[in-house]
């Protein structure tokens, strides 16, 4: 076969060109297209190496912070508040029977009225996450605006007279400030969404007052129809309990909507007596009145919290 070296022929010369023409097996001599075909087998295998020296450093980004809910925190709130509590009144007459009795009856019996303001103010907190719960505690202040005044009269005939005694009244509650230390048991709905529930102890300072007026209707030798005031204004302490929502919008912001009913307590305060008098002076006939007041309400507001 000629494609086997004979002995004695070296490995040069034409018979080589021949044995490493492509596939080793065609006969012909070695040309450009033999040698591109040879480099460029060879770059095939060349380029995956070549490549890999050849690629950009590659940095893996930075990891997706986790949502976590333990630690402090501060934030602030601003809402509203509303209550539905009755000031209510108590008289006991004395004098000239009749009178006094009418007057006792003119008196209004409950100042009925829906009282509504402004709460804002801060907050600061901790909570430890376990799982899907949150447990944790949160201490507040607020300045409060929650105040009305309620406006009430009454009438009744003198029996036995051609007389009216009437009276006209005004009463007022309010909360100047409200704080509470709660504890907060939650469940996180989803990793950055925590619904809760809190209760705890709640404070403020409460006021209240009321003004009443009486005058006779009706021919009377009677002297200036009198008029009486009382109030109260205290510090008290109280409860409240409540719930909320409470959604993480970004590492150590949150924001948060909740509901707060609170009671601190009840307060009753006496006015002075209501004394009408002759023309000449000499008391005619009267009334003690006491006002009683409840210190409870509502509160729905919006927070925003940031955590350390």
């Amino acid at each position: 076969m000629k494609d086997v070296l004979p002995l004695g022929h070296s490995l040069c010369g034409p018979d080589v060109v021949e044995m490493i023409s492509p596939l080793g097996m065609v006969r012909g001599n070695f040309d450009m297209k033999t040698f591109l075909f040879i480099a460029s087998a060879l770059g095939i295998f060349a380029l995956p190496a070549m490549a890999a020296e050849m690629a950009p450093f590659y940095r893996a980004p930075p990891p997706i912070p986790v949502l976590g809910w333990t630690g402090p925190y501060v934030g602030a709130t601003l809402g509203g508040g509303w209550t539905d509590s009755n000031i209510t009144e108590t008289a006991i007459g004395t004098g000239a029977p009749a009178f006094s009795s009418a007057l006792v009856a003119a008196i209004p019996g409950t100042f009925s009225g829906s009282h509504e303001g402004v709460v804002g103010g801060g907050e600061f907190g901790y909570n430890w996450q376990t799982g899907a719960f949150v447990l944790g505690f949160e201490a507040d202040i607020s300045g409060s605006t929650i105040s009305a005044g309620v406006l009430e009269s009454g009438a009744s005939g003198v029996a036995g007279f051609p007389n009216t005694v009437g009276v006209a009244g005004s009463a007022n509650s309010k909360v100047d400030y409200l704080g509470t230390l709660r504890g907060r048991a939650g469940f996180l709905a989803m990793p950055s969404l925590l619904t809760y529930m809190t209760a705890g102890l709640a404070y403020g300072g409460a006021s209240s007052n009321t003004t009443l007026a009486e005058q006779v209707a009706g021919p009377c030798a009677c002297g200036a129809s009198p008029s009486v005031a009382g109030s109260t204004s205290t510090a008290r302490v109280g409860w409240t309990a409540g719930g909320g929502l409470e959604y993480m919008f970004a590492p150590h912001w949150t924001v948060k909507a909740e509901y707060l009913y609170y009671d601190l307590g009840s307060a009753t305060y006496a006015l002075p007596a209501i004394v009408q008098t002759t023309a000449g002076g000499a008391p005619f006939f009267a009334a003690s009145t006491a006002s009683h007041v409840n210190f409870t309400g509502n509160i729905a507001r919006a927070g925003v919290n940031f955590g350390f």
